[in-house]
């Protein structure tokens, strides 16, 4: 029996289930529901914030991985998202939630370009407005602890789009 006869409860668990892919890109909630809703099982349905994320959601598909690239953290550096705290060599950092959020979104994949509006919506859970200062607030004293502490992290602004983490020579 090939895969397109199997039972679709079979198939589903397997991952077989052929269906149309539909990528919303939309940070709105109520968008999201109305398509969901207009859909009606009829495809499978990735719902993204914006493009960025669709692109990384897609690759993984492809490629079968669920789980981003580990990109270990500098030896030291501990991030319990749980308990929402940071230590660096046994101390701990004091980071506001806001912060926190910060560090523990770029760490997962340094050098990556993260978009004012994929981090605002992921740390605030809110829409971006251009011209927000909140990010950038946030960002510099994020920066400011980073480097006042030693920490070989650094946050690089990339004009026009957002930032990107970067890891720096350790102080001894």
């Amino acid at each position: 029996m090939g895969s397109s006869e199997q039972p679709a409860d079979t198939q589903r668990r397997s991952g077989a289930v052929e269906a149309p892919l539909v990528v919303a890109v939309t940070a709105d909630a109520e968008q999201q529901c109305d398509l969901v809703k207009r859909i009606d099982g009829s495809a499978i349905v990735l719902l993204v914030p914006d493009l960025d994320s669709a692109v990384v959601a897609l690759s993984r598909r492809s490629t079968g991985s669920t789980a981003p690239a580990v990109h270990p953290l500098p030896e030291g550096l501990a991030i319990d998202e749980r308990r929402m705290s940071v230590t660096w060599r046994g101390e701990a950092l004091r980071l506001t939630q806001y912060e926190h959020r910060l560090l523990t979104i770029m760490v997962r994949e340094p050098d990556r370009v993260w978009t004012n509006e994929y981090l605002h919506l992921s740390v605030w859970r809110t829409r971006f407005l251009a011209g927000a200062s909140d990010l950038s607030s946030s960002v510099k004293r994020l920066r400011r602890k980073l480097e006042s502490s030693g920490v070989p992290l650094r946050i690089e602004s990339v004009r026009g789009v957002g930032f990107r983490l970067v890891r720096t020579a350790p102080e001894r």
